[in-house]
């Protein structure tokens, strides 16, 4: 289990690659608010979302911060963020 301090810095991490706010509404909404995750690929919202609304040669690293605490897919990671929504800047 990660501390708080060690979430803190991983949400400093993320937000510096996306605005989180907008990555947990983008995989809540295509992900029918987390009943139906991508078919193929546990990431593959993500990626899209970052193709559109990120920098895409930064997904490797959002993936990898989010699978460093241990989420194993992006439904995760929003519930994730949304679970440390005080942390979110």
């Amino acid at each position: 289990m990660s501390t708080e301090k060690e979430v803190r810095s991983t949400i400093v991490q993320l937000s510096q690659l996306c605005d989180l706010v907008a990555y947990g509404d983008y995989i809540t909404e295509h992900t029918n608010y987390g009943k139906r995750s991508h078919r193929t690929d546990n990431w593959g919202h993500t990626r899209s979302y970052m193709q559109s609304y990120g920098d895409p040669t930064d997904t490797i690293e959002v993936i990898r911060l989010f699978e460093a605490v241990g989420l194993p897919n992006e439904v995760e990671a929003a519930r994730w963020l949304l679970k440390h929504d005080k942390l979110v800047p």
